[in-house]
């Protein structure tokens, strides 16, 4: 499942929820859920994304620092 940031912003952007509340994992873009642009979108577990954080599960990884701890592993595979 492929990620489009819509409006240029990167997975290190927070987002402010409504209530005042800072998630770091949150990042302006694409919801695919309700196909609009310019949202706070919330990477979950899976690969799956939500535009109501409540809908995740508790998440510490923004996608960047999930691809540096998967890279490694491709490079392990490539040295067989």
């Amino acid at each position: 499942m492929a990620l489009v940031i819509a409006c240029g912003g990167s997975a290190e952007t927070t987002c402010t929820l409504p209530d005042g509340k800072i998630v770091e994992e949150g990042w302006m873009g694409m919801d695919p859920i309700t196909n609009k642009t310019q949202v706070c979108v919330w990477y979950c577990a899976g690969g799956t994304i939500y535009s109501e954080p409540e809908k995740c599960p508790p998440l510490t990884k923004t996608i960047a620092q999930t691809l540096e701890t998967v890279e490694p592993e491709l490079d392990t595979y490539d040295k067989k």
